[in-house]
Formats: structure tokens, C-alpha cells, sequence
């Protein structure tokens, strides 16, 4: 009897490996049991993965290659421009999308007048 769907999925998540994930069991009761042994054990070392990222890391590897990138083109007389995420209704206007554009059922609305920005180009045109 293999995991359940659930049990599965849980246990994905908490990045078991591909043999636990294979396991088999003789029973419904023995399945939950293991099930219960490997949960507690993976989301402890999940735990202690996290802790030790706190004290020791606190940043993110995709971050810290980031500022690394920036830093090395900054140094080759590249310029860093940071621009929003959230954009306004009008500036939205300004590049042509209104509420009969294709593109206007793919915008993720924040508020009534803020959404999230569909594309960087008009806030670097700001910037410029």
C-alpha cells in the first residue's frame, strides 16, 4: 500500500527522498504509523535547516548572486535602476491597456486604482 495522496504530498514538500517516497506498507495502520515516524523527522530537519539559515546565511542564495551581478556591472559603468512593482491605473492608460484590451484581463487589480505592473518599460521611461 503506497502513501496517500496527501501523505505524499506532505512528504514531497518536506523534501523527502525518492526512496521513502517509494516505500510501500503491508497495512492502512502501518502506513500511517511510518508516515507519522518520517513527517516528524523531515519537518525537524526542515526546521533545523531554517534555524541554522537564520543564524548563518539570512540572505537567500538568488539574492546574494543578484547583488553580486549588480556589483560587478556596476563596476563595469553599468547603471542600476530599481523600478516599482505597483503601477497606476493611469500610467497602465499611458501604455495603451484599457479595460477593452486583451491584455486587461491579465492584470492582477491591488485596489481600485493599483495593480501590480504587467511589464518594467514604462517605469524605466519614468526613470529616464
Amino acid at each position: 500500500m503506497p502513501w496517500s495522496e496527501i501523505q505524499y504530498r506532505r512528504l514531497r514538500n518536506l523534501d523527502a527522498d525518492v526512496v521513502g517516497l517509494q516505500r510501500h506498507h503491508s497495512s492502512p495502520d502501518e502506513r500511517d504509523r511510518q508516515y507519522q515516524i518520517l513527517e516528524k523527522k523531515l519537518a525537524r530537519r526542515q526546521r533545523e535547516r531554517l534555524i541554522e539559515f537564520g543564524k548563518n546565511r539570512l540572505r537567500p542564495s538568488l539574492i546574494e548572486l543578484e547583488r553580486r551581478l549588480s556589483d560587478l556591472l556596476i563596476e563595469h559603468g553599468f547603471s542600476q535602476v530599481v523600478t516599482p512593482i505597483i503601477m497606476s491605473r493611469g500610467l497602465l492608460s499611458k501604455m495603451g491597456i484599457n479595460e477593452g484590451h486583451p491584455l486587461a484581463s491579465q492584470i492582477y487589480w491591488l485596489s481600485g486604482n493599483k495593480c501590480l505592473c504587467p511589464m518594467l518599460a514604462p517605469h524605466l521611461y519614468f526613470v529616464l
